[in-house]
């Protein structure tokens, strides 16, 4: 690739050198982030003497695009990141064209939400682009002669738009916009006015089972190499372990597994060296008897209620309720969410969060829009978590009673990380400031270690106001 480029460089120093993505020019992700493109091999603009004259492409034929929203949201991951130096994982910018997208040109084709979304994100982001394809015929073509092209702007005869009404309403809207010019019968959205409004579908009262299976299934895309090494001791390996164990007559964890749990915590979030070492100095032998004793205790409540197994699981040194309700988890992945950042945010997306200050007004919180936000505060107490667990219950019979279909808890929490990976963005604001979980060896909040910050897969980078920010992967 860059040996191509070095000889049109030589040849012509003025022209502009484009690169192409990966996958049918769809992934440009590995340029931006500075990932690894093969054994050790990292691209570097720096490196190369025509630097300025690079130009990414991309392009863009998804016509099962369903929502704007998600589909800014595999853009920016893939492509458009590369616009934008605030973006988390987004190493260097590059000027960037969409050299490719199109459809067939007929009234109810450019309605569709591929071409409409396409539209208002491209005019938005300051992308270049070219469609697919001027030509309304060809002289032959697979080897049919006079062949028609049906996505062609021109009819096959040359003479006339093929789809006047896409034309008009379309593309010449589509231009003006891209020139700042007029905008006449297109009207481009604001895109951070137009995902705030579209939020309220993914609320958790509000989100459908389709959307909230497909973002289960697009749940991995958001997760960190470092962490997918996890994600089988977490989800599959210590839970089998432990339903095997209560088979053969007694679940409990062992002291391995809860510090390989800790340890995907960990690495999901901000790294505390001393909640690794407040975790170790637990003896095996109380390791064992604590889980032991809670998971009989939640296992004995009907309805299920994880309370006294939370408190029960706290007694172990560098174990809050977060923490816990991780294990708990894992004894219960179907009924038991585990306390995390997105999980906590997205569920209590739609409350009010006004607080009265001392003489009796309200007071927003900062962070929060209209009680909304990802900047929630959290304080991972005890109560909060019943909250999480009320919550994620309530969720789950509702999709369950919609689709016929069981819904887990686990299931519930990797929907809710998607949501805030893709939802975020960028166009979201604030993660909240000094969280800290409560630690200890007596009880919940009963020592006087704190843990900071909640756990979460991405450490967004701080931000200006309006500026866009999402999960830092690596």
């Amino acid at each position: 690739m860059t040996a191509a480029a070095d000889a049109v460089y030589k040849a012509n120093p003025n022209l502009l050198i484009f690169f192409s993505g990966m996958d049918y020019d769809t992934q440009l992700n590995a340029i931006f982030t500075g990932k690894p493109m093969g054994v050790n091999r990292v691209f570097n603009k720096d490196e190369l003497d025509y630097a300025k004259k690079i130009v990414l492409e991309v392009h863009d034929y998804d016509a099962g695009t369903t929502n704007c929203t998600r589909k800014l949201g595999y853009l920016t991951e893939d492509s458009f990141g590369a616009l934008n130096r605030s973006a988390p994982g987004t190493k260097t910018v590059f000027p960037l064209v969409m050299s490719e997208w199109g459809f067939k040109q007929s009234p109810d084709q450019y309605k569709k939400p591929y071409a409409s979304c396409l539209r208002e994100i491209i005019t938005k982001q300051s992308v270049g682009w070219m469609t697919w394809v001027l030509a309304g015929s060809y002289y032959i073509r697979s080897g049919i002669r006079d062949d028609d092209e049906s996505w062609g702007l021109l009819d096959h005869e040359w003479k006339d738009w093929r789809c006047p009404e896409c034309i008009t309403k379309g593309l010449k809207p589509m231009v003006r916009a891209t020139l700042g010019g007029k905008r006449s019968n297109h009207k481009v959205l604001n895109v951070r006015r137009q995902l705030r409004a579209m939020k309220p579908t993914f609320g958790p009262s509000k989100i459908s089972y389709s959307d909230f299976t497909e973002s289960i299934e697009d749940y991995p895309r958001h997760v960190s190499d470092k962490i997918q090494l996890l994600e089988p001791l977490r989800y599959q390996n210590i839970p089998e372990a432990i339903a095997q164990r209560k088979t053969a007559g007694e679940a409990f964890l062992e002291k391995p597994e809860l510090q390989s749990l800790v340890g995907w915590k960990l690495k999901s979030g901000t790294f505390r060296p001393s909640l690794s070492k407040l975790i170790a100095s637990n003896p095996a032998a109380e390791v064992q008897r604590i889980t032991s004793s809670a998971f009989s205790t939640f296992a004995a409540t009907t309805p299920r209620d994880p309370s006294k197994a939370i408190s029960t699981l706290c007694a172990l040194k560098g174990v809050g309720p977060a923490t816990a309700s991780l294990v708990l988890s894992c004894y219960d992945p179907i009924s038991v969410p585990f306390f995390s950042d997105e999980l906590f945010r997205w569920l209590h997306w739609e409350d009010t969060d006004d607080s009265e200050s001392r003489n009796g007004t309200k007071k927003r919180r900062k962070g929060s829009e209209d009680g909304k936000g990802w900047g929630r505060k959290i304080r991972y107490t005890a109560k909060e978590y019943a909250s999480v667990f009320e919550r994620t219950t309530r969720l789950r019979q509702r999709l369950s009673e919609e689709s016929g279909k069981g819904v887990s808890a686990a299931d519930v929490e990797r929907a809710a990380f998607d949501i805030k990976a893709r939802d975020g963005l960028g166009f979201w604001e604030g993660t909240g400031e000094g969280e800290r979980e409560v630690v200890g060896g007596n009880g919940v909040g009963g020592d006087a270690d704190l843990e900071e910050g909640g756990p979460s897969k991405y450490d967004p980078a701080p931000q200006r106001k309006h500026r866009s920010k999402r999960r830092k992967v690596d």
